[in-house]
């Protein structure tokens, strides 16, 4: 690894112990001797190399998604009694419940014109919705744990330590070493909710949220989770909501012929039930990788605040800080905002190496940022860097990039700002939808939904970017609209002068 020397000489001298911020992909590094002894000294390297939170499984179960199967008998008025109270079409199948009514049209029926309702009886039995099979996970509150890798080396530079230590950070436990090592940062302020959360078996490597899940002793059907099961066995799934018998309402069509159709009461049943769930890793842009195991889960940040770190010595040392040679050529990149608002700058580093400092400087406000390499050198590396409440001037921003230790002029360019425009309810693709408003302000959905009107709005954002200002709703709608007729009446205009010049 190549170190460049700041300090010349052993100019902080006579030190037990000294404090030093670190960053995470950062290393500390610093040679240290005995007052009066060159040959007793060494040589220290603290890599700060993750940071973990670690959720503890306080419950957790197996489940399926369910599909029903409904089986009808009509049994039209002055005929036989098939269908009374007492009829049982279940038998001894599992999950499953009779439903009986009485209230039902007699179509088709013989004595149809009295207007004489009909018995029905009806099965509801619920199945497993294919052979994936998922676990409901119940999160606790995490523990921050800092990883990081240390190293000692004598006077001449032969390895005599290399070892990793993850140091929690909710408790700031010191570390007894060859130097002692305490943290005395609280860590990373995000973090996933506990709550309840689900994962596919045999996809460890992800966790999914974003829908609402049943609790261990709880079986909702308006929840996932409900067709559960407390062990991994295909075949011990089973329902215990008394709102079971409700999830399909018969609906009878021609009792004499028996056809019928159904509605179902919940969104947790049969195709599509898993359409409102997101991984963790979109839902928290913090998050870079996860691992579920049997009884806790881990998350792996992608950034962390700096942390504070103390290293101590038993004996009075002569301390030389030395730091990584850091480099960089050239860069390019965006300000893109998502569709859930995140802010992230995505950039792309030419031929760099060590740690880049830089700003980023919007209409409102400037942003530092840090970017933290490693000793090697890497042709093109891409970054992405959250960011937060920065206003784009004439659609771009302004950012600056210098090298730590670089003595020349810091890399500076304007650069482009993207967004994608807010998810639209009902839609899965991206919309955009202008919203009318009575006299009271209560808010409705324009008629005007076509990709024109999207396009203005997107065009209107993009003016207001430029010229520093905004549209109310009603001047969004009233600026398209003049368009649109504007538009309108160049192209009946041109469709007269064809038909004048053809005659």
């Amino acid at each position: 690894m190549p170190f460049q020397i700041l300090l010349g000489d052993f100019l902080n001298r006579n030190l037990f112990d000294f404090q030093w911020q670190i960053g995470l992909g950062q290393t500390l590094c610093y040679q240290f001797k005995s007052p009066g002894n060159s040959d007793h000294g060494g040589l220290i390297e603290v890599s700060f190399r993750s940071m973990r939170s670690v959720y503890a499984i306080a419950n957790s179960y197996f489940f399926k998604l369910a599909k029903t199967n409904l089986g009808c008998f009509c049994d039209c008025p002055g005929g036989a009694n098939h269908c009374n109270t007492f009829t049982d079409r279940c038998g001894n199948k599992p999950n499953c419940h009779n439903v009986f009514m009485t209230d039902t049209q007699s179509s088709g029926c013989f004595l149809k014109f009295l207007k004489l309702s009909s018995a029905v009886c009806c099965t509801v039995e619920v199945v497993p919705e294919g052979d994936q099979q998922y676990r409901a996970l119940e999160l606790s509150v995490p523990s921050m744990l800092a990883q990081f890798q240390v190293s000692h080396r004598d006077h001449l530079g032969n390895l005599l330590d290399r070892r990793t230590i993850s140091v929690d950070l909710n408790s700031g436990v010191s570390v007894d070493w060859a130097v002692g090592l305490m943290v005395s940062s609280p860590g990373p302020k995000a973090s996933v909710p506990p709550g309840w959360y689900f994962s596919a078996e045999g996809l460890q490597q992800d966790l999914f949220g974003n829908v609402p899940v049943n609790g261990l002793n709880e079986w909702n059907v308006q929840k996932l989770g409900w067709f559960k099961s407390q062990h991994r066995r295909m075949d011990l799934f089973e329902s215990r909501s008394r709102h079971q018998p409700h999830l399909v309402s018969p609906i009878i069509e021609d009792c004499a012929s028996n056809t019928f159709k159904a509605t179902f009461a919940t969104e947790f049943v049969n195709e599509n039930q898993l359409k409102s769930a997101r991984s963790l890793k979109q839902l928290h842009s913090f998050i870079k990788e996860i691992q579920v195991w049997n009884r806790h889960v881990e998350v792996v940040h992608r950034e962390s605040p700096l942390l504070v770190l103390t290293l101590q010595h038993q004996k009075e040392v002569d301390v030389l800080l030395k730091t990584e040679q850091s480099y960089l050529f050239n860069f390019e990149g965006v300000l893109h905002l998502d569709s859930n608002s995140n802010q992230f700058l995505n950039l792309t580093l030419y031929k760099v190496r060590g740690v880049i400092h830089g700003q980023v400087q919007g209409f409102n406000s400037t942003l530092a940022i840090q970017i933290t390499m490693g000793s090697e050198h890497v042709e093109v590396s891409h970054q992405r860097i959250k960011t937060s409440g920065l206003i784009c001037h004439r659609a771009q921003v302004s950012l600056s990039l210098r090298a730590r230790g670089q003595t020349d002029g810091a890399l500076q360019k304007h650069l482009p700002c993207a967004q994608t425009g807010l998810n639209a309810f009902g839609k899965t693709q991206r919309s955009l939808q202008l919203k009318t408003y009575g006299p009271f302000g209560f808010g409705g959905t324009s008629g005007i939904g076509s990709e024109e009107i999207n396009d203005c709005v997107l065009c209107l954002e993009f003016l207001g970017d430029i010229f520093a200002f905004s549209f109310t709703h009603w001047q969004l709608a009233l600026f398209c609209l003049v368009v649109i007729v504007m538009l309108s009446s160049v192209i009946v205009c041109c469709l007269r002068w064809c038909l004048c010049c053809c005659c």
